[in-house]
């Protein structure tokens, strides 16, 4: 029973957190991991044109029970902090609050209820 309670376990784990160990799956993944450090607009730019091959990620995408950070101003606060660049800033800004805020509700996709015919 201990057995298959740490193989669970262990399973579950594995599918949470293996998606950055290699390379980054998303866009904003791939920001944050190249971003930091980047001191001039050419730099930048260069982070910009290698990542732009991935897809944006789907908004609250880096929540979880493994998760770096709560939400989207603890993740700036750490990765902002070392990128020198307005342009890079405001690209590691939107990455951070896409990827751990939580989502937020889109007017446009709500169906409204139909009214009851008495």
């Amino acid at each position: 029973m201990k057995r298959t309670v740490v193989v669970v376990f262990a399973l579950i784990a594995c599918t949470q957190s293996y998606a950055g160990w290699f390379e980054s799956a998303t866009f904003d993944g791939c920001v944050l991991d190249k971003m930091p450090g980047v001191s001039n607009a050419l730099a930048a730019k260069l982070v910009l044109a290698s990542c732009v091959s991935f897809a944006r990620a789907n908004s609250g995408s880096g929540r979880g029970f493994f998760a770096k950070y709560a939400s989207g101003a603890d993740c700036f606060a750490d990765k902002g902090k070392s990128v020198g660049d307005q342009l890079g800033v405001t690209y590691v800004f939107a990455a951070c609050h896409q990827l751990y805020d939580r989502p937020e509700l889109d007017p446009s996709k709500i169906v409204p209820d139909e009214p009851r015919s008495k």
